[in-house]
């Protein structure tokens, strides 16, 4: 596992296209009611929680031989192997869970921690 978390950083790109940063300041705005402190929590908030999403699916693709490239879109984002394979169907369903599952990890530590 800590050898796929070195490798990461080389094998998973990460951009962040301007609409995903405006609908996060909306949203940030509308939600933290116009306090622009509470605003920049939201935004930071959005970020980390969709980038934390896709990282899961990135890790997964790196696990099954391919890099991957994050974009992060306009209400959300999306994961992009580098590489095109045929993958066998429970390959694809692990790419596709963990994403979710790296949410609820995050969930469960952040929880946790509060305790």
């Amino acid at each position: 596992m800590i050898d796929l978390l070195r490798k990461a950083r080389t094998d998973i790109g990460v951009s962040a296209r301007p609409p995903i940063r405006l609908m996060a300041g909306i949203y940030g705005w509308y939600a933290g009611h116009g306090d622009p402190r509470r605003a920049l929590i939201w935004v930071v908030v959005i970020g980390a929680s969709l980038l934390a999403h896709e990282y899961g699916h990135a890790l997964a693709i790196l696990a099954f031989g391919s890099g991957a490239d994050i974009e992060l879109q306009g209400f959300g984002g999306v994961t992009i192997p580098r590489r095109r394979q045929d993958l066998a169907t429970w390959k694809r369903c692990v790419i596709t869970l963990a994403g979710c599952l790296t949410g609820l990890l995050v969930a469960f530590l952040a929880f946790r921690r509060r305790q």
